[in-house]
């Protein structure tokens, strides 16, 4: 004969905010392994190519816009923002080259949902509501 199993009792409230917080401990320490392996790979470059970062960072328009370009193509501004962090901690970037990467890379996310918008363009109706939540996006963004 056998025996029936009680029914799974549901999870108590402090189970479930110690779970949650066990999950973001896990991502922030993630997020951190992370950008310590990208500043310990990024400290074996070479002179030359620290020399290269420093010379094309130098003016502020121009980090404006690396910033911008690549926070548009791979559509992350908290890593673009990492990889500033992370040339500035092995000394390839100076703080005030980075400060225009890091605003590059705000205003790059405001490019990229109008980017998304572009493609309803097609259709009259989901087009005009792409666009005015891309720019409400941006508006709320910058």
């Amino acid at each position: 004969m056998m025996q029936e199993q009680p029914a799974a009792q549901p999870a108590t409230p402090w189970k479930i905010v110690f779970r949650n917080t066990a999950y973001i401990l896990a991502a922030l320490l993630i997020f951190l392994f992370a950008l310590e392996l990208m500043i310990s790979s990024l400290q074996h470059l070479g002179q030359d190519a620290a020399d290269v970062i420093v010379l094309t960072t130098s003016n502020p328009f121009t980090g404006l816009f690396i910033g911008l370009l690549v926070t548009a193509l791979i559509q992350s501004s908290s890593a673009t923002t990492a990889m500033a962090v992370a040339l500035m901690a092995t000394g390839s970037m100076s703080l005030s080259s980075a400060i225009p990467i890091i605003m590059g890379a705000n205003v790059g996310t405001t490019i990229t949902s109008t980017i998304v918008s572009l493609g309803f363009i097609t259709r009259k109706k989901e087009f005009r509501r792409a666009v005015t939540i891309g720019t409400y996006h941006d508006f709320l963004t910058s």
